[in-house]
Order: structure tokens, then sequence, then C-alpha cells
């Protein structure tokens, strides 16, 4: 990894589309020697991945903008702006969905 300060604008990063919706990685984990990434998400109504798994991996969600219904095998729940959800190392199943009508980031 440099020493190296980046500084991104709106509009940077890698673009894809995913499970439905608009995906932006602002820091893949190439950038950061594989310890993390960012990766900003855009989900529209109905849209959402189905259930998966990632063993070697943990995952946060904080939700910016909207709502989305989290699942996982534990149950469901919303969770709405401001919300943030941890799923640990170890492959815990899950998935979201946004049940509204408006856009989810």
């Amino acid at each position: 990894m440099e020493n190296t300060v980046h500084i991104l604008r709106k509009e940077d990063g890698r673009h894809l589309g995913v499970a439905g919706g608009n995906y932006r990685v602002v820091v893949s984990g190439k950038n950061t020697g594989g310890t993390y990434a960012v990766i900003e998400m855009l989900v529209p109504p109905g849209g959402g991945p189905p259930p998966h798994s990632h063993p070697l991996t943990k995952e946060t969600f904080y939700v910016l903008e909207g709502e989305v219904t989290f699942k996982t095998e534990a149950g469901q729940q919303m969770v709405q702006q401001g919300g943030f959800v941890v799923i640990p190392f170890g492959g815990a199943i899950h998935c979201f969905q946004n049940n509204s009508t408006a856009l989810a980031r």
C-alpha cells in the first residue's frame, strides 16, 4: 500500500450493475491491501441480492437514504436511514431488499 492521500469525486470509482441496483466501488480491496472496500449501493424499489454469504469477509452496511429489509437466518428487520448492519466473518447467510417505493442508498 502506498502512503498517499487520495481524494475521490462523487463520479469516481468503478460502476457496476448488481442484483438490480447500481453499485459504485469507491475503494476496492486492491487499493487497501485487501483489508477493506467501500461500495456505494443505489437500490431501486424491489431491488436487492438473493440470500448469500461471504465466509472470509466481514461486511457492514450503513443506510444513507431510504430503507431496506435485511434478512438473516435469525429473521428479518427493517433498517431505515441511519441504521447500521454488521455481518460477521464466518459466512452468515444474509440478503436485503428495498420494499419501499423510493430509492435506497
